[in-house]
């Protein structure tokens, strides 16, 4: 809920809209992506799941800069 808080003062203009849009979606699969983490089955399935975790952790810090 931070985020969409934080997205409500970006300026109200094409470039602020979709800058929110890909920030909100980008929080919510790093999310869903830690929770599969964590729930891993195997040694295996967690380290298959983490990396996908950083890698879209990564998407979503690259999207701040």
């Amino acid at each position: 809920m931070d985020i969409i808080k934080f997205c409500s003062d970006f300026p109200k203009n094409a470039a602020g809209f979709e800058t929110a849009k890909q920030l909100i979606r980008s929080a919510g699969s790093v999310g869903a992506n830690y929770r599969a983490t964590v729930r891993a089955k195997s040694n295996a399935d967690f380290i298959i799941k983490l990396k996908l975790y950083l890698r879209k952790q990564m998407k979503a810090i690259i999207g701040l800069r």
